[in-house]
């Protein structure tokens, strides 16, 4: 498990500081062997040890935030993401004087203060220095605020998660669309898309997929299962080409049974039976923000006798 703990994460980066430094020596040597032999490649050139040092920050931030998620966010979509201003250098405008130095005090992240240390560094050669003086570097990052904003949002991912989960579902069924309004037939729910030719389906598939892992979701929760309605539109799209650029109309996945698809022309309809759509309701009622409550409740609603 991935542990948030500011002591263990900088002594990561010390042990990756130090294979930094010595990699970029190395490239150096390297290069030097090449040109005492009379060999010249076309591009030798390597970034800055204040570059090299950013970007081993943010890989070393990125890949944090991608095991934090990977653990807490439950399957859902929600991830964890910590903002590049705690740890890139404080930028400074263009037309500023060279000599201009930033007030570490400005800054979330690190200063031109630092910066200049690091230079300072790159230009003695030292590898012992230049490690030092990164590890060091290290100091001047806010590790309350990232250990503190982390925490925060592991400590809510999956429930931020299913309240994505929950919009998905309102938005990408067309729940509470002016065009595509929501109806109920036959003992079923109907939720309306537009129909998609071969050129467009990749992005339709996109969409399909976020459906279906917003109702994988709502299996995990409820137990209800939707059957695989929608892996056979998207794969029913996925083999369209130019010769034969439309679902034909009529066709229906699953059609009968307590989720199915049914295409045409212009539109596929995705038909729910009540009890398909009673656990998405439930689940959108209990993770959903207030707007998709509402729109939730409201589709709800269109299964009720008319009043006289």
């Amino acid at each position: 498990m991935s542990n948030i703990d500011s002591f263990e994460m900088k002594c990561e980066l010390f042990i990756a500081i130090r294979d930094v430094v010595e990699a970029r020596h190395q490239f150096k040597d390297a290069v030097s062997s090449f040109e005492r032999n009379g060999i010249k490649e076309g591009s030798t050139y390597m970034s800055g040890l204040d570059t090299h040092f950013e970007k081993l920050l943010r890989s070393f931030f990125d890949g944090k935030c991608r095991d934090l998620t990977g653990e807490h966010a439950d399957g859902t979509p929600a991830s964890v993401e910590l903002s590049d201003d705690y740890y890139t250098f404080a930028s400074r405008p263009t037309f500023l004087y060279r000599d201009y130095v930033v007030d570490e005090e400005d800054t979330e992240g690190l200063s031109q203060k630092v910066r200049q240390h690091i230079k300072e560094a790159e230009d003695s050669g030292d590898a012992s220095r230049q490690v030092s003086v990164l590890c060091d570097a290290l100091e001047y990052l806010n590790w309350d605020g990232i250990e503190d904003d982390l925490k925060s949002q592991v400590a809510s991912l999956a429930t931020e998660g299913y309240r994505q989960v929950a919009s998905d579902l309102v938005r990408h069924l067309n729940m509470n669309s002016r065009w595509y309004a929501p109806k109920h037939k036959s003992g079923r729910f109907i939720f309306t898309t537009c129909s998609v030719n071969w050129s467009e389906g990749y992005r339709f598939q996109d969409n399909l997929m976020k459906i279906n892992n917003a109702l994988d979701i709502v299996t995990e929760k409820s137990g209800f299962n939707f059957g695989d309605a929608i892996n056979a539109l998207w794969h029913a799209i996925h083999e369209l080409t130019p010769n034969n650029e439309f679902i034909p109309s009529r066709t229906s996945f699953n059609k009968g049974k307590c989720f199915g698809i049914v295409c045409f022309k212009n539109k596929y309809e995705f038909q729910f039976n009540d009890a398909a759509f009673e656990a998405i309701q439930a689940f959108v009622n209990m993770y959903g923000d207030d707007q998709a409550i509402d729109a939730v409740m409201a589709t709800a609603e269109l299964s009720q006798p008319k009043a006289a």
